[in-house]
């Protein structure tokens, strides 16, 4: 079994880290959808070229990799991380101002 890890939570035009681990090698396709959307985006993994795809190949025990280029969405979008067996469902979210914070409650 595969297990996916990545924010649940993706800042809108940002890239964003995500991770595997398996017990035993896996290879198969990343895919990350709208509804029934297959998007495409840019999978650069250290070490290797970045590939931009709909669905770039990954394969190994373990990785981290980053996803850049995913497209512009509505704020609370939601978009699918397929990986084997393994799904996440992650929301878009608006971009803070530099120097933002949340103001204080009385």
């Amino acid at each position: 079994m595969v297990e996916l890890v990545a924010p649940k939570t993706i800042t809108l035009n940002k890239p964003f880290t995500v991770s595997f681990q398996s017990e035993t090698r896996v290879a198969g396709r990343v895919r990350l959808t709208k509804g029934t959307e297959a998007l495409e985006f840019t999978l650069v993994r250290e070490g290797k070229e970045p590939v931009t795809s709909a669905g770039p190949r990954v394969r190994g025990k373990t990785a981290s990799f980053e996803i850049r280029d995913w497209g512009t969405h509505d704020v609370g979008t939601e978009l699918v991380l397929r990986f084997e067996a393994a799904k996440l469902w992650l929301t878009v979210a608006e971009a803070q101002p530099q120097g933002w914070e949340f103001p204080e409650r009385p």
